[in-house]
């Protein structure tokens, strides 16, 4: 199973940086961001649950934080 996301330019990242957004699937979203804000990141979107609007809802739980080359990073996990 797989999800794609696609982002029109000009997202919420730095302009410069050579990825503006990317998605990690993973098992614990709240371990990442802690893991990310302890190595001194900052976390844009603490972690929360979501339901993505589909044929079929879709919950999960998501957090974004900025990488050292100023990227997007969204953690996510189906639930």
């Amino acid at each position: 199973n797989s999800i794609l996301e696609v982002f029109a330019c000009g997202g919420s990242a730095a302009k410069d940086a050579a990825v503006n957004h990317f998605a990690l699937a993973t098992d614990d979203v709240d371990a990442c961001v802690k893991a990310v804000s302890d190595a001194g990141y900052t976390i844009t979107v603490e972690p929360k649950d979501i339901c993505i609007p589909a044929e079929k809802p879709f919950p999960a739980r998501i957090a974004f934080c900025i990488g050292a080359a100023g990227e997007e990073i969204e953690f996510f996990c189906e639930k």
